[in-house]
């Protein structure tokens, strides 16, 4: 059975989320969409113990299988947005610094870094890195947060 007869991907009835099911194994991975890592439930479908180390060993591998193959080939579903997480971080940057009643100039200054990189962070259109993020929140008052 090859990887397209033997794997399906489909919306799960939760919003947000896909499953992915591994036909050959009776295994079904859900996870929310853009957070594979961080969300993933497996079932393992027709029973719930496995009958020996040589099964869950080989469950194993199949979800080992089953996972390289929806980074591969459904990637988009499985991480992050990050387009979209530049956007929302440029988004609140600014929102934090007028709230502040700093200009550009001002928290460009204050973090070390020019006022096109600033822009550009602030418009989503620049990929930075957490020493720059740090100097900029630090200049701010506020502390980086995660999630």
């Amino acid at each position: 059975m090859d990887n397209a007869e033997r794997f399906s991907i489909q919306r799960a009835e939760k919003p947000g989320y896909w499953e992915c099911t591994d036909k050959e194994h009776g295994i079904k991975i859900t996870f929310k969409e853009h957070n594979f890592n961080g969300s993933q439930e497996v079932t393992i479908l027709g029973g719930d113990t496995f009958a020996s180390m040589e099964e869950a060993m080989g469950v194993a591998k199949a979800l080992r299988e089953m996972t390289d193959w929806l980074c591969r080939e459904h990637n988009k579903k499985c991480m992050p947005d990050l387009q979209a997480m530049r956007e929302r971080m440029g988004k609140d940057i600014r929102a934090i610094r007028m709230e502040r009643g700093m200009s550009q100039t001002d928290l460009a200054a204050a973090a070390g870094i020019t006022i096109a990189n600033l822009s550009r962070i602030e418009a989503g259109k620049f990929s930075v890195g957490l020493d720059i993020l740090n100097k900029i929140a630090i200049a701010l008052g506020v502390t980086l947060k995660m999630e």
